[in-house]
């Protein structure tokens, strides 16, 4: 999202600058929208499309327009037209603006969506009652006030929210190149008119793909972050900005410290949302929206970290607000153990957002910290990181934020995660926030241009502490996991996302008045994450937050690999990242790693695919370079072979493959549009941990039966596959430790090959099912996570 600030407010410069180094979300960046004193006039759309809709039609071009805190005293605008101008990228200057006076009245209004309707107690102004009109001369002509002394008509918008989407229709944009240039003018009668820029991508390719996977985003801030730092965008045109830029998904994970700034209450304001994505989401299906939070919660120093809460997948409207509306200028009570607490109840999870690198550390003027590891086995604050930075997360002097106090579990329960991929600026200016791609050709303009290499902020060396902290964390959870098999949460899973605040172009977020930081690239699709739902997302999300939950989910800038576990056509389950395999001996020796890459000409040529192997000892890896061009490939490995080659992996181990994607996209002619030569893209899988069987011993499997059971460890389902001779009637009873019995049922099943489905509500521990058929039996045993 992008402003204009009336020049009256520039006398509440010095407050408002100190307040938004105050709600900073790190101490070098804001990564969000900024506020400003007074009231913003707005413009946004897409920094990517795609040309053509599924049909093959072509697409239009989706513009949000929006004016905020209108309601302040003096504040109000009086808005008399818009015009819209698109020009070819490498264009010095733009044509006339876009009009519709050919257009029919009700085919001029149909290109408004998103509009703004009245309600009162959230402050939102009903745009339709503005009165858009055709013009001859202009885009959009406002006539719902009339002024006698200069003979205008105009629009007056005097309320917190107002704001709509204007679609550029297709048959405007034929003729045009790829990459264009748009201008947005707001004729503001009694103030400055104001100009905003902006550079538009189009696309004949869709995202890069693989089968079974969604594209999404698990931090990105809507209009329910909105406070007097930062805001985002109306959860319908997020919708359907989302949906022209490519995902699938996203998750509404606005500040819990926010949901007390505006509307009626907390409570209010939380059930408002639910109630809009609900209903979002029931109307159209194409993008769906989770209903998640940032929780502001403070650390075992005393310090505010950020917690990204998910609701249960099953029930995926069921989260509760968590939080008690501070952590912001006001520290909250609200510690990480509460916050884990409250989505036990409501069997939640959590990832800890942006939790590692020096980089993404909370501004100190909120009392702010990072996420605490507390082991000596790791550098200690200070030691030298990747991404050329220092330690700043390993106090060993601080009680651990992630280890569980309880001996049987390596991580605190219901905490699953870290997004350790959180805004992608690639590229900066400290110039004109509404003009960063200089589309005109200024010489006094400075442009877009790619960060120092050894910029801390720049956001692969953001990541690069996090992939070294989580290599850590992995390779722990397999030391104690082979040293105690009943070892639960032993999995730290990693995800991607923008941490955008509207920035559907570009953000200009860190900005502050033109005076301090900086406008980057960062926007909503820059960093995605890839859920693996091959049932479908779920009418509410509820397979997106089963992935994560389970960890079956791949971090993206673009291209996508993928990792897997191939049965060769034995009886089991399918595996992919995230997942625990525990296998018979004769499913092992027939099992094969496939690695699956895939980019597009947009994000460049496969350049290398590492396939890596963990164990106790760290980390081993086999790198694939691709020499010639391509985009798509397909790697499958012997898994006894690759464990074989280790020579360090013992029967009954548990051990860990995982995967990362290098793509390299040249510029070439086009490299001054894009504001760099070249450009490199990336993709990581979480971890799949294997545990390698031995030939006489199997886990929850009988080979004289062909009995198998699968997942293991399993969260709510588990799943028993037979083969029978004859048609029968199976004795079912699942056991405790103690040899309790808590299920027993009888089912039928069909002479050879048999799926059954069981869903017990059990606690987190060890079990044994017993079937039997009156002629034979078997008992195996389970694990409940």
């Amino acid at each position: 999202m992008h402003f204009y600030m009336n020049k009256a407010t520039i006398v509440s410069f010095l407050f408002l600058l100190f307040a938004s180094h105050v709600w900073s979300q790190s101490e070098n960046m804001q990564l969000r929208q900024t506020n400003v004193a007074g009231k913003d006039v707005m413009a946004d759309m897409p920094w990517r499309m795609q040309k053509n809709d599924a049909g093959g039609s072509s697409n239009g071009l989706p513009v949000l327009v929006c004016i905020k805190d209108a309601n302040v005293t003096g504040a109000y605008a009086d808005v008399v037209y818009i015009d819209i101008s698109i020009k070819n990228a490498d264009d010095a200057s733009f044509g006339s603006p876009l009009t519709f006076g050919s257009y029919s009245d009700s085919a001029f209004l149909s290109l408004f969506s998103c509009k703004s309707t009245s309600d009162a107690s959230f402050g939102v102004q009903n745009f339709d009652a503005s009165l858009p009109v055709k013009d001859n001369a202009h885009t959009i002509q406002f006539t719902a006030d009339y002024s006698s002394l200069f003979d205008i008509h105009y629009s007056r918008v005097d309320q917190e929210f107002w704001y709509f989407v204007f679609t550029i229709p297709a048959e405007k944009l034929a003729g045009y190149d790829d990459i264009i240039d748009l201008k947005i003018y707001f004729s503001l009668d009694w103030e400055d008119d104001d100009e905003l820029y902006f550079r538009v991508f189009r696309n004949d390719e869709l995202l890069p793909s693989l089968p079974g996977y969604r594209r999404g985003d698990v931090h990105y801030h809507t209009l329910y972050t909105n406070n007097s730092a930062e805001y985002g965008c109306p959860l319908e045109a997020t919708k359907k900005m989302g949906e022209y830029i490519g995902l699938d998904w996203i998750a509404s994970t606005n500040h819990s410290c926010d949901y007390d700034n505006y509307g009626a209450g907390i409570l209010q304001n939380w059930t408002r949302e639910k109630n809009e994505i609900q209903t979002l989401n029931s109307l159209d299906s194409s993008l769906i929206l989770l209903h998640a939070l940032e929780a502001s919660v403070v650390n075992t120093n005393d310090n505010v970290v950020h917690l990204l809460c998910y609701p249960d997948p099953a029930n995926p409207l069921s989260l509760p607000y968590i939080g008690d509306g501070n952590g912001d200028l006001s520290s909250t009570d609200v510690s990480i153990d509460n916050a884990l607490n409250s989505l036990q109840l409501c069997n939640g999870f959590a990832y800890a957002a942006h939790p590692f690198a020096a980089g993404d550390k909370l501004s100190a003027l909120i009392d702010g910290g990072i996420w605490n590891l507390n082991d000596a086995a790791f550098p200690a604050n200070g030691a030298s990181m990747p991404g050329h930075d220092v330690v700043v997360c390993n106090d060993l002097s601080v009680a651990s934020d992630l280890y569980s106090d309880n001996a049987s579990a390596l991580f605190e329960n219901y905490l699953l995660g870290g997004q350790i991929w959180n805004y992608r600026n690639s590229m900066y200016t400290t110039d004109e926030s509404f003009n960063p791609w200089d589309v005109l050709y200024d010489s006094g303009t400075d442009v877009f241009v790619p960060y120092d290499t050894t910029n801390i902020t720049e956001h692969f060396n953001r990541l690069l502490p996090g992939i070294e902290v989580s290599k850590f964390l992995w390779r722990k959870g397999l030391q104690l996991k082979n040293s105690n098999n009943n070892l639960q949460y032993y999995r730290f899973f990693i995800s991607a996302g923008t941490d955008a605040h509207g920035d559907f172009n570009y953000c200009n977020t860190n900005f502050v008045y033109g005076v301090t930081g900086d406008i980057s690239d960062n926007a909503l699709g820059k960093l995605t994450t890839l859920a693996y739902c091959p049932a479908g997302q779920g009418a509410d999300g509820e397979n997106v937050l089963s992935a994560m939950k389970n960890g079956n989910i791949i971090l993206s800038d673009g291209p996508v690999v993928s990792i897997s576990l191939e049965l060769n056509g034995l009886p089991g389950p399918e595996f992919v990242c995230g997942d625990e395999v525990l296998m018979t001996y004769p499913q092992y020796a027939s099992a094969d790693i496939i690695l699956n890459a895939v980019s597009s000409d947009e994000f460049g040529r496969l350049d290398h695919v590492r396939l890596i192997l963990g164990t106790e000892d760290g980390e081993t890896s086999t790198d694939f370079v691709f020499s010639t061009h391509t985009t798509s490939k397909e790697i499958v490995l012997s898994l006894d072979s690759l464990i074989n080659a280790a020579g360090n992996i013992g029967m009954n181990e548990y051990f860990y493959v995982r995967a990362e994607l290098t793509t390299d996209r040249q510029y070439g002619v086009f490299s001054s549009l894009h504001g760099k030569t070249s450009e490199v893209f990336r993709s990581y899988t979480n971890p799949l941990w294997i545990v390698r069987p031995d030939s006489v011993s199997g886990f929850s499997e009988d080979v004289v039966w062909q009995l198998t059971i699968y997942p293991m460890p399993f969260y709510d389902n588990f799943y028993v596959e037979s083969v029978n001779t004859d048609a029968t009637d199976l004795h079912v009873i699942l056991t405790d430790v103690a040899g309790k019995i808590i299920m027993e049922e009888r089912r039928m099943v069909n002479a050879g090959h048999s799926k059954l489905a069981f869903s017990p509500v059990l606690q987190n521990g060890i079990y044994f099912l017993t079937i039997a058929d009156g002629s034979k039996s078997a008992t195996l045993k389970l694990l409940k996570e």
